[in-house]
């Protein structure tokens, strides 16, 4: 592939490394840091497939996010340069691929609210922090974001025993959780905790 891979630290730096740089076949493989200068006591969060023309809705556990160009993560500097703005205890969550038409933006919190709005409200800037995702509770951390559609989402996570566990939220249930950006939303059904949208 004659693409590139973009990467996330867990400070908010992002980096590329070539896709053609990675060995092929079967074995261990290499690790990512070999390819790229991680400042101490950074470790890569996240990684993206970085071809020309994607776009994916990035955030941190803060409840901000934005969305990116693919292009953007890119950089020729080995050291990364400075993409997401992070507060103190925040971390990177995954990426989720922006839909070619997309309807809904999805988040998820870690105590199992899911909250949908209208995608048009999302945000498109090539690094920063971003605008509000979803209000959290006191200590409370985004878990996932994604996409969906006017009629149902079916969202991945854990039951409370642990088992991995989908639920398919549809009709009236949906229209509850369709609401204006920034706002709680509401506890999905099952008491799952969420991980993000099926497919994304």
């Amino acid at each position: 592939s004659v693409h590139n891979l973009g990467l996330i630290d867990s400070t908010g730096r992002s980096f590329a490394v070539e896709c053609s740089e990675l060995p092929s076949g079967k074995g261990h493989g290499q690790p990512l840091s070999q390819f790229i200068d991680l400042a101490p006591g950074a470790k890569l969060a996240q990684a993206v497939d970085a071809q020309p023309g994607r776009k994916y809705l990035v955030a941190n556990s803060g409840g901000t996010g934005f969305i990116v160009k693919s292009e953007d993560l890119l950089t020729r500097v080995k050291a990364g340069k400075t993409f997401m703005t992070l507060e103190p205890g925040e971390e990177v969550i995954r990426p989720a691929p922006v839909p070619v038409k997309p309807e809904l933006a999805a988040a998820f919190s870690e105590e199992g609210r899911m909250l949908l709005f209208p995608a048009d409200e999302l945000k498109e800037i090539g690094r920063g922090r971003g605008i509000t995702l979803m209000g959290l509770n006191d200590k409370e951390k985004l878990a996932a974001v994604g996409f969906a559609g006017k009629d149902s989402v079916t969202v991945a996570g854990y039951n409370r025993a642990g088992n991995e566990k989908t639920v398919t939220v549809d009709g009236e249930d949906l229209k509850k959780h369709i609401l204006r950006r920034a706002r709680k939303g509401c506890l999905l059904p099952g008491k799952l905790r969420p991980t993000g949208v099926t497919g994304d």
